[in-house]
């Protein structure tokens, strides 16, 4: 088997030393290959990039050939010193593996003496344990046997209990009755002393009461009744005495047995306790039996470890000692090899040497050629960092213009915007004045009640006629500029300041302005008919400052804006603080449910109960634990329980309906509300109809007055 391995190893550094060969065969072909192109580039005339790409080529070439050369030897000294560090390696090895059997021989023979000692207890803790379940069993049966007694000093010492609350119930009863008795005899006392009394003045007096023989016999006989009463209540006196006594005793028996089942008891309890101890005693010896059965066990296995072990190690020791012979062999071979590739590596630095010398002429003319490339890069990286120059400076004026054609656009939009607003706002502006205009022109037609004057008549009537018509509008629209006045300026306030009028123009002027603008009026006609006539009045129509009126609607919807805004806020602040309330106040409910009543009281309660206490009564009797009242009997008791029970039944459905009453009103105040809603959008909606319907007709009385103009 060594030699097959030995003659395998030796195979295979061969075919390692041939691929070596093959390997330096190859690099020195490719080696005359490189130095035959070197000299077929430096004849030819070729440009100079192309010398430069075959340059770098060659010289990658040689790199890789010297590297891979490097590589081989670097390899084969590697593998020569593992040969040597393996053949040092198993020399310790053995070494160690001798070691390693000495231990394990040691670790055998104190295996077997813990194993003997195992045994040995083992068979000492089975003893141990066959006495310890003798001993268990027995404990058991007696354990057995003292829960049967506890059991039935438990039923002994509930009867003597339930005796002895019944002797306590007869005790107080005796008590009792001892009491009425002990009142009877000092009532009974008292009647004797003064039946005494009256004896001893009867015996004062009978040398007096000697003269009247009826009264003397009458007080006999009353002396004589009161000693028969008097011998009657000592005779109940002593029954009532001997029966104290009998109740006495009678207790003292009881409370004699109840010691005695205590006594048992706690002897029981104390027996049961002592029955435990040894039961936790017997747990406590099986567990440490169940250790040394477990110890005897692992040392046992440890045991045929360390034996197993020992058979292992000393079929290695025969191993190593096959291997170190193999070893020696091939190491004899190894130094053979060594030195026959210690004498090609010394003809392959020879041949290194001399291309290195060939390489140092290449790498002066691969120098020259990177020189002259160095200054044709530099060349084209300054007009590259020019063009890129140009190119940065161009970008950046297209990224300002791009710039300023956003702003315009933005601008642009602005202003579109800004304008069709202005639209909307002077179209709007422009209908409400039409309107205005209109209902002023209908409220001067009505009033007017003059009519035109035909201008075919003479001179003199044309006079008269003119003369009357003119007073007549004046007079009309004196008369009604001041309502149309007022209720412009109620209607629209900006539009009643947009009118002026010049220092000469009157109330009727300012009214007739709107006439004036709407198309020329009869009455006019007239006046520039015949001006030379009448007074001339000199009107002048002022357009209203428009922009004044839009930064005022606009100034008005911000303010609205702002103050729904804060309505908002408010309504979402309130619906926030009711939400927090809602959640304190179900934690609150929640802990006070949770709570004990009385933890809940206030101290007053506790006040009111302890001067209750002291005062004494029935009251203080049910704030305390003791009786303060004799009153208080057990009929009496249940009596006010009853009572405070209906009391109590009262007040829950006093609560309870109450409870439903807030319900239903709930439900009320939930349905006027949603019926109070309902009807204020019912008038709400008829308000807007009623709008909607007054500006139709005003529009439709401004076209009716337009069309008539």
């Amino acid at each position: 088997m060594s030699e097959e391995t030995s003659e395998q190893q030796a195979d295979v550094w061969k075919a390692k030393f041939e691929a070596c060969q093959q390997d330096l065969a190859a690099m020195q072909e490719v080696n005359q290959q490189l130095s035959e192109k070197v000299t077929q580039v430096i004849e030819s005339s070729v440009s100079k990039e192309f010398h430069q790409a075959r340059l770098q080529e060659m010289e990658e070439k040689i790199r890789a050939a010297e590297s891979g050369v490097r590589a081989s030897v670097d390899k084969l000294r590697r593998q020569a010193d593992e040969a040597a560090r393996e053949r040092e390696a198993l020399v310790v090895k053995f070494a160690s593996a001798e070691q390693r059997i000495l231990e394990a021989q040691k670790a055998a023979k104190q295996a077997d003496a813990t194993a003997r000692e195992a045994q040995k207890e083992r068979d000492a803790a089975v003893a141990r344990q066959k006495l310890l379940a003798g001993e268990k069993d027995r404990l058991a049966s007696q354990a057995e046997q003292k829960c049967v007694q506890v059991a039935n000093l438990e039923k002994e010492l509930l009867s003597l209990r339930e005796a002895s609350g019944s002797a306590d119930v007869r005790v107080k009863w005796a008590q009792n009755k001892l009491r009425e008795e002990q009142e009877a005899h000092r009532e009974s006392a008292k009647r004797l002393e003064e039946a005494q009394r009256q004896i001893r003045q009867l015996a004062q007096d009978r040398d007096q009461l000697r003269q009247g023989q009826d009264s003397q016999t009458a007080a006999v006989k009353e002396a004589e009744q009161l000693r028969r009463q008097l011998a009657e209540a000592g005779a109940e006196l002593r029954q009532a005495r001997e029966r104290l006594k009998l109740a006495e005793a009678e207790r003292i028996c009881q409370e004699e047995a109840a010691s005695r089942g205590r006594e048992s008891l706690a002897k029981a309890t104390e027996e049961c306790v002592r029955l435990k101890q040894r039961l936790r005693h017997l747990s406590e010896l099986e567990e440490q039996l169940g250790q040394a059965r477990r110890l005897a066990d692992d040392l046992k296995r440890q045991l045929d470890e360390a034996n197993g072990v020992c058979k292992d190690q000393q079929a290695e020791l025969e191993l190593l000692r096959s291997k170190e012979s193999e070893l020696l062999e091939f190491t004899q071979k190894m130094s053979d090899k060594n030195a026959g590739l210690q004498a090609e590596n010394l003809t392959l630095l020879n041949q290194q040497s001399a291309d290195r010398a060939r390489w140092e002429s290449l790498e002066q003319e691969a120098r020259s050629l990177r020189e002259a490339n160095a200054r044709l890069q530099e060349q084209v990286e300054s007009l590259t960092g020019q063009q890129s120059e140009e190119l940065h400076s161009l970008q950046e004026r297209l990224a300002q213009r791009a710039k300023i054609a956003e702003d315009l656009a933005v601008q642009l939009e602005d202003e579109r915007n800004e304008a069709k607003t202005q639209r909307r706002k002077h179209t709007a502006l422009v209908k409400d004045l039409m309107r205005q205009l209109a209902s002023a022109k209908k409220k001067l037609d009505s009033r007017d009640g003059i009519k035109e004057v035909s201008r075919a008549s003479s001179n003199s009537s044309l006079e008269v006629t003119t003369g009357a018509g003119a007073a007549a509008p004046a007079s009309a629209v004196g008369e009604a500029g001041q309502p149309a006045s007022a209720q412009s300026q109620e209607a629209n306030q900006p539009v009643a300041k947009a009118y002026a009028t010049s220092g000469v123009c009157t109330g009727a002027g300012a009214n007739s302005a709107p006439r004036a603008s709407n198309g020329p009026s009869p009455a006019a006609d007239d006046a520039s008919s015949i001006g030379d006539l009448g007074p001339s009045f000199d009107i002048k129509v002022v357009e209203p400052d428009r922009q004044a009126l839009i930064e005022k609607i606009v100034r008005l919807q911000r303010d609205r804006s702002r103050r729904t805004e804060k309505i908002d806020f408010l309504n979402e602040h309130v619906r926030q603080l009711t939400e927090e309330l809602q959640k304190k106040h179900r934690l609150l409910q929640h802990y006070i449910l949770r709570e004990e009543s009385g933890s809940i009281a206030p101290e007053a309660f506790d006040v009111n109960k302890a001067n209750l206490s002291r005062k004494g009564g029935i009251m203080a009797s049910l704030h305390t634990t003791q009786i303060s009242d004799k009153a208080l009997t057990l009929e009496f008791s249940l009596e006010i329980n009853k009572k405070m029970q209906s009391v109590l039944e009262d007040a829950l459905l006093k609560n309870i309906t109450l409870k439903e009453n807030i319900s239903t009103l709930g439900d009320e105040i939930a349905r006027l509300s949603t019926e109070n809603y309902r009807l204020t959008s019912l008038v709400g909606g008829e308000k807007q109809q009623q709008q909607q319907q007054q500006q139709k007709q005003a529009s439709a009385g401004g076209a009716t007055a337009s069309a008539d103009s």
